[in-house]
């Protein structure tokens, strides 16, 4: 992987006039990371924030040194969040036409893409998004994440509905790919000391902080 990081300085996000994270900062270093906290801490609009799904933030998030705000970061990352994304009426592989075109991709390379990606995540192509498993949609969600060897990832609980051979599958995946950055937000304790990355954290102060590699001890004491 190469040198990437996302820095999150004096952020702080609020809802209405709940306070969901308050004024701290944090990084995302180059190459696999983990992002922490329990149900409802705010990980899913702190990942939002990065894209700017997400608005409802103050303080800076920089990217190698440049402000978020400035950068066409969607052209260079790949982003998997709810399967409310996907485009019920359309098949699996005409949701991932779609985007590939809409993206730019030719179709010589968009073809051979798509026929990787439906083989590798074993996704269910012949049935319309509406009428696919939870698991199915998730997978799609992931295969679009991809569909452009994008430069970074950012996946929002990748592996929920998923059975274990496919998970292990994606995680040998992202950890032999050459995406420069990656973030996962799990709240899998058993998921994230398999991939044992560097780890931000949402701790019970509703503060990020970065710990190094995944210490679920330390976790444990501070969530």
């Amino acid at each position: 992987m190469g040198a990437m990081k996302i820095e999150f300085k004096d952020y702080s996000l609020r809802f209405g006039d709940k306070n969901v994270i308050e004024k701290s900062s944090s990084t995302f270093q180059s190459g696999i990371n983990l992002l922490i906290g329990r149900n409802g801490s705010g990980k899913t609009s702190l990942l939002k924030s990065i894209p700017l799904l997400n608005q409802n933030w103050n303080g800076k998030i920089i990217v190698n040194d440049h402000d978020l705000k400035a950068l066409d970061i969607k052209s260079h990352f790949g982003f998997q969040f709810e399967v409310d994304f996907l485009s019920n009426n359309l098949y699996p592989k005409e949701m991932l036409s779609f985007s590939g075109r809409v993206q730019g991709i030719t179709w010589d390379i968009l073809k051979s893409k798509i026929e990787e990606l439906v083989s590798f995540f074993e996704i269910d192509a012949k049935t319309e998004i509406q009428f696919l498993s939870y698991g199915n949609k998730k997978k799609l969600l992931l295969a679009l994440s991809l569909l452009n060897n994008p430069k970074g990832l950012i996946w929002d609980e990748p592996f929920e509905g998923l059975d274990e051979i496919i998970t292990a599958k994606i995680i040998d995946l992202i950890k032999s790919n050459k995406q420069e950055i990656v973030i996962i937000a799990t709240n899998s304790m058993y998921l994230a000391q398999e991939i044992s990355s560097p780890t931000v954290l949402i701790n019970k102060n509703k503060q990020i902080e970065s710990i190094g590699v995944f210490d679920l001890e330390y976790i444990r004491g501070v969530m």
